[in-house]
């Protein structure tokens, strides 16, 4: 299944802070990794990737299903 999001004012508010905080840690995400786990975030969605770059962002839900 896939989801298409539209990205609102809450997801913004996430990607800021997600990227902050990555800021904050001296680490970096792709922009499209950041806009991904805010819509997560947003409607509090789980991630499901084998990214292991998703699983530093704080309150995110990730599963890796290959395992």
């Amino acid at each position: 299944m896939i989801w298409l999001l539209d990205t609102n004012a809450v997801a913004a508010d996430y990607y800021a802070g997600i990227k902050r905080d990555q800021e904050r840690k001296g680490l970096q995400l792709a922009e499209n990794d950041l806009w991904i786990a805010a819509a997560a975030q947003s409607i509090g969605a789980t991630v499901v990737t084998r990214d292991q770059d998703f699983t530093r962002i704080d309150d995110l839900t990730v599963e890796d299903w290959s395992q």
